[in-house]
């Protein structure tokens, strides 16, 4: 920044878009050659703060009921408005001499110039707000760009320019080929002006050379007739215009005189800009001598309706107020991307020093890098660098003498990198895991909000139900605390069909590490807590090989997809059931084939236009009713299922009633539907119904995966619908809905693309109704009614917050998903959480949990990704120059 410039402050009303804004510059008012505006007088008064009251007829006044909040700022502005004397009319040659819009109509090869240049717009540049950024790998290295010029006409080229990196110390200017000067850099912007002899019409290459390689600027390029002197102008400088698009043509300056044409035109281009923040908001960007420069959102502008345009020796004064938003915004910090591995649970962003004194803005993207789409993100920041995983290698197996101590599993069956803790269950509490080290006793440091997770494969030999919790202690570690769950349990409970042999989060909730204060605890210097997680099963084992505190304490919000409802084709394969009773086996459907039992037998029946089965033992598998022999692609399907149709007493406690969407053999399926759980007496009868997906392949359960239980009341004897809807696509992704009609209520799954549902006898098969009974019991039970099976074209019906090669991106204002050309997908469909703020002063981390579905279920995914961090500073007090 050239040392006689005090000050520059540049106007940008939103729909120009940084195109032409009006550039108004201090300490040049005593020579105010050639440029028609100059910043006299302006200031930036720290905003004042509101807060929300609130009162009782319990106390005395008013109590605050809010933290105070900024008001929006005031910027008041006082300039001269000037006519240069003595300055003629010129053209500026150049077409894009300032790089305000990038790097048009330049060129890093041509004339003198040997290829190996590069050229990118910068920020902070001379003029405006940007300049040309050249690399040079050695000597010779540079850019040019093309401009017009008369035959026997001597020019003056004028251009500032200033050394970055390197040991690039001097730049040679020629024309094509031939040389026109050299000029020597520094650190610091200065203005050259080299003479350009007459030559031939027409175009003509004009380049700049390092002398070694190096880092170097160019900006304020000014190409004019004859021996002009006059300072830089383009389009954008007040009185003086474009040719044709801005920053792509050549600019035009009237020359001043009696007529004060161009100080006319000074004002208006000021006015407009003032009349066009004020209709449609812009910013203001203020830079400081240093290079400082913040950069304020204006809300509206306003002046003075009585300016008085008296003229006084070719000057004019006036005043005019901008409202702006309470910060300003410094320039953007864009942290190193980290990579995931495929082996690591977690991911950690260290933002360094924020600088500010506000909080700043930030801008987490998250690319799959992998294969697997991502349904679940959980990010989470605080103002420290506590570790955000504790790994099970690392830390102790707890158990000592006992019969089931933990001992060290392998790594293998989706473990991560963190190593595996495994241990045979009591029926007894026992810890697992602690988060303090073995040898020596090296306690934790976290502070404040943490979300807990841990990481935990459950065999699919386990018969058992088993319960598990988070166990803390800190300070002095002289009493433990067991985190509270959102419903107000204690612990969670994975009952044994849902215990997979898959890898899966599970969540502990929130807790809070509050240090003391050193007149309380007179350790508070040595501070430290610790975590352990305890599990208890009357049978079985667990693998354990990870803890994740992810901080709460200055953000955290979690993303999830949103599926949508697949959209059927006119292409009915079943509907319903013909009418009349007796074995469903051998009947016919309305539209579309005969039904048959796998395997025989006739525990199917059919009455008016509903199926029912007849139940006399225990099922040790789900039965199955197809409809059809062909071979489905994909399936959309809709049905209404009861949980009973005759009350027994002898009625199992649980069972499991839905479709079959893809069956090849006994050992190769898919099974979705709702499972029902029976409590309360024969009058007040309530089922607890949660929506499942279960997928077997050679003979094993692949998938189960269960919400949330969809909970309602069924009276009498007569059943209550719930209306089941799913789709199933040819990559395997599935989508299922739950409704029940009466209360509204409903469940939503979804499951991406993947392997196991896309491969070998998967990829099709026929399609029925199906169930299973979990105990012993006799009569009829459950209907199946409205069914209809339609055949869907592929039509993707899953939805993700990250697909592979794409990403999501969560800042202080929106959550979105970009594709990898960058691409807006638009919102996240579920988003909950805070806004993404961080404080000045001291780093923060950043933490990254992602997964292929929300903790809880089996998710055997780790997958790579990587994470970029921007950070956008704020003040709310002006920095002084430097």
């Amino acid at each position: 920044m050239p040392s006689e410039l005090l000050e520059r402050f540049i106007l940008d009303p939103i729909s120009e878009g940084g195109v032409s804004p009006l550039e108004v510059t201090g300490g040049m008012v005593p020579d105010p050659d050639g440029h028609g505006i100059g910043l006299l007088e302006i200031a930036f008064p720290r905003p004042e703060t509101q807060r929300q009251w609130a009162g009782s007829r319990d106390t005395e006044g008013e109590r605050p009921a809010t933290k105070p909040r900024y008001m929006n700022r005031k910027i008041p502005v006082t300039v001269w408005g000037f006519e240069g004397l003595g300055i003629g009319p010129a053209t500026n040659l150049v077409t894009n001499p300032s790089f305000e819009t990038g790097t048009s109509g330049w060129a890093t090869t041509g004339g003198a110039l040997v290829s190996g240049g590069t050229l990118t717009q910068a920020q902070q540049g001379y003029a405006g707000e940007f300049a040309g950024n050249l690399v040079a790998s050695a000597a010779d290295r540079g850019a040019g760009t093309n401009a017009t010029l008369a035959s026997g006409t001597a020019y003056t080229l004028r251009f500032a320019a200033r050394k970055i990196t390197g040991s690039v110390a001097s730049l040679a200017v020629a024309r094509a080929t031939t040389g026109l000067g050299t000029v020597s850099l520094s650190s610091d912007w200065q203005i050259y002006e080299v003479a350009v002899p007459a030559t031939t019409a027409g175009a003509h290459f004009f380049n700049w050379r390092a002398n070694a390689a190096g880092t170097f600027q160019i900006d304020a390029v000014c190409l004019t007739a004859g021996a002009d002197s006059t300072p830089y102008f383009d389009g954008d400088t007040p009185g003086c215009s474009w040719s044709g698009t801005a920053h792509g043509s050549t600019a035009s300056r009237r020359g001043s005189g009696s007529d004060l044409k161009r100080f006319i035109d000074c004002i208006y281009d000021l006015e407009s800009k003032l009349e066009k923040l004020a209709r449609e908001r812009g910013t203001a960007k203020r830079y400081t001598p240093d290079g400082t420069a913040v950069a304020f959102d204006v809300l509206d502008a306003s002046y003075p309706a009585d300016w008085q345009r008296t003229i006084s020796q070719g000057r004019m004064k006036f005043s005019f107020e901008l409202t702006a938003k309470p910060f300003g915004r410094l320039a953007p910090i864009v942290l190193s991307t980290v990579n995931k591995p495929s082996a690591t649970s977690i991911a950690t962003v260290d933002t360094g020093s924020i600088t500010g004194n506000a909080p700043a803005l930030v801008r987490v993207k998250v690319t799959d890098t992998g294969t697997a789409q991502r349904n679940h993100l959980l990010i989470g920041a605080a103002q420290r660098s506590d570790p955000a995983l504790l790994l099970a290698k690392t830390r102790q197996l707890l158990g000592g003498a006992l019969a089931n101590s933990p001992t060290t599993a392998a790594t293998t069956n989706g473990g991560s990198t963190n190593g595996v803790a495994s241990m045979a269950l009591s029926a007894a509490w026992r810890p697992i895991l602690s988060t303090n080290d073995a040898s020596p006793a090296a306690y934790q440091t976290h502070e404040g909000p943490q979300r807990i997770l841990a990481r935990v494969l459950l065999p699919a030999s386990n018969s058992a139900a088993v319960d598990l919790k988070f166990e803390w202690s800190q300070a002095d570690l002289s009493r433990w605390s067991t985190s509270d769950l959102a419903d107000g349990s204690r612990y969670v409970t994975v009952p044994a069909n849902a215990q997979t042999g898959i890898w899966r989060w599970i969540d502990f909730g929130t807790i809070n590490l509050r240090k003391p204060r050193s007149d309380v605890w007179r350790d508070s210097a040595g501070w430290r807590w610790e975590g352990r997680l305890s599990v208890r099963s009357a049978s079985g084992s667990i693998q354990v090989d990870a803890i994740a505190a992810v901080p709460a304490g200055q953000f955290q919000a979690e993303m999830f997809a949103n599926p949508q409802a697949p959209e059927p084709n006119e292409a009915v394969i079943g509907l319903g059931i013909a009418s009349g009773s007796g074995s469903l086996a051998g009947s016919a459907a309305t539209v579309g084939g005969n039904w048959s039992e796998i395997g025989g037998g006739t525990s199917y029946q059919r009455s008016g236009g509903r199926i029912s089965r007849t139940v006399t033992t225990t099922d040790a598998a789900p039965k199955f009713a197809r409809l059809g022999a062909a071979a489905q692609g994909p399936i959309w399907c809709q049905m209404a299922l009861s949980p009973y149709a005759v009350w027994l007493p002898a009625d199992p406690t649980w069972e499991l009633r839905g479709a079959v969407v893809r069956y090849t053999d006994a050992s190769n399926y898919v099974f979705i539907g709702q499972s029902f759980s029976r409590s309360g007496s024969l009058d007040s009868l309530r089922f607890s119904r949660s929506l499942f997906l279960m997928a077997v392949k050679a003979g094993s359960t692949i998938i189960n995966v269960s919400q949330p239980a969809d909970t309602y009341g069924l009276s009498g004897s007569e059943g209550d619908d719930a209306v089941l809807t799913f789709g199933i696509a040819s990559n395997g992704a599935v989508l299922a809905s739950l409704t029940n009609p009466g209360s509204g209520t409903s469940a939503v799954l979804g499951y991406p693309a993947n392997a196991d549902l896309s491969s070998g006898t998967l990829s099709s098969g026929g399609f029925g109704a199906a169930s299973q009974f979990l105990a012993a019991g006799s009569g009829s039970r459950g209907e199946w009614g409205s069914v209809e099976f339609r055949s869907m074209a592929n039509v993707p019906i899953d939805d993700a917050v990250i697909f592979p090669g794409r990403a999501a991106i969560l800042s202080h204002d929106n959550a979105l998903r970009y594709n990898a050309a960058g691409d807006s997908l638009g919102e996240i469909g579920r988003y909950q959480g805070d806004r993404l703020l961080l404080p000045p002063g001291a780093s923060s981390r950043i933490v990254v949990l992602d997964g292929r579905v929300p903790p809880g279920s089996a998710d055997n995914n780790l997958d790579i990704c990587s994470i970029d961090v921007s950070v956008i500073p704020r003040v709310v007090d002006m920095p002084e120059p430097a």
